[in-house]
């Protein structure tokens, strides 16, 4: 079982992309710290940005993972990355997603997707307006040794 765990963090879900992806992980507490720590290590995502306002958190992030550029906020981010992972509180998902979709950014947000059905619905429009990928989270949901 151990064996099936470690392969699953192991595969690089970006290998088959034409280019590098850069990522930038909004919010870095303990769900976006456990992306970060996935997404430094995949050989094909060429740059992971740590997007976070307390400069503590912030430092501890680059100083554990020194190829991780922080940045205090979500503005200064969209020039670096491609897609965007949204570990925040719930109640920020929304407005920060839609911010990186205005911003042509494939976003995954971590559950809930969003705290209401509209706010749900306008972020699904905006993404096929947008022509960009939008994803929800689901702890496990691929993991190989869940599937055991």
């Amino acid at each position: 079982m151990m064996m099936q765990e470690q392969q699953a963090e192991t595969q690089d879900p970006f290998a088959g992309s034409r280019q590098p992806v850069r990522i930038g992980v909004v919010g870095c507490g303990y769900w976006g710290s456990k992306h970060i720590r996935v997404l430094e290590s995949l050989p094909s995502v060429e740059a992971v940005v740590a997007i976070e306002r307390d400069d503590g958190v912030r430092k501890a992030v680059t100083n554990r993972y020194p190829r991780v550029q922080g940045v205090a906020d979500l503005e200064s981010a969209f020039p670096l990355v491609d897609a965007l992972v949204v570990a925040t509180p719930p109640r920020s998902h929304a407005p920060i997603a839609h911010a990186a979709l205005r911003h042509g950014k494939h976003v995954l947000i971590e559950k809930p997707f969003a705290t209401t059905t509209a706010d749900a619905a306008d972020l699904i429009e905006e993404a096929d307006r947008q022509g960009l990928t939008l994803m929800v989270g689901h702890t496990f949901e691929y993991n190989a040794a869940v599937w055991q």
